[in-house]
C-alpha cells in the first residue's frame, strides 16, 4: 500500500483550472518531486493534498482518506516545509554597530 495516494486531484479558482486531475503514489522510503514553471500548479497541489484548499479527487495517506482524518491527527502524519525568502531582523544594519561599546571597536571614534 503507497504511503501517500494522490487520485485525479483537480483544483479550480472560479473558472480557472489550476491543478487538473494530478495522479500518483509514494511508498515509504521514496521521494517525489514536483517541478515545473511558476504558476504551474506545483504550491496549490501540495496546499489541496494538506487540505489548505478545497479540490477534487481523493487523497489517501496510508490508506486514509486525508479529508476524513481529524486535524490533530493529520498534523501529526503529514508536514510541510514551506520555501520563504523572506528574512527578518528586529533591528536594522545599524543598530549592532551602535550597540557596541566603543573601546571594542577598531574604528576611530566619530569626531561629531
Amino acid at each position: 500500500m503507497p504511503m501517500l495516494d494522490v487520485d485525479r486531484l483537480s483544483v479550480r479558482y472560479g473558472t480557472k483550472q489550476i491543478v487538473d486531475a494530478l495522479s500518483f503514489s509514494v511508498s515509504e522510503g521514496q521521494w517525489l518531486m514536483i517541478a515545473g514553471p511558476n504558476g504551474a500548479g506545483k504550491s496549490t497541489a501540495l496546499a489541496a493534498i494538506t487540505q489548505g484548499t478545497p479540490y477534487t479527487g481523493r487523497v489517501l495517506f496510508e490508506g486514509q482518506n486525508v479529508r476524513s482524518m481529524k486535524p490533530a491527527l493529520r498534523a501529526r502524519a503529514i508536514g510541510v516545509l514551506a520555501q520563504n525568502h523572506f528574512v527578518g531582523y528586529g533591528f536594522t544594519v545599524e543598530d549592532p554597530s551602535h550597540s557596541t561599546p566603543q573601546r571594542y571597536s577598531s574604528f576611530p571614534a566619530s569626531q561629531e
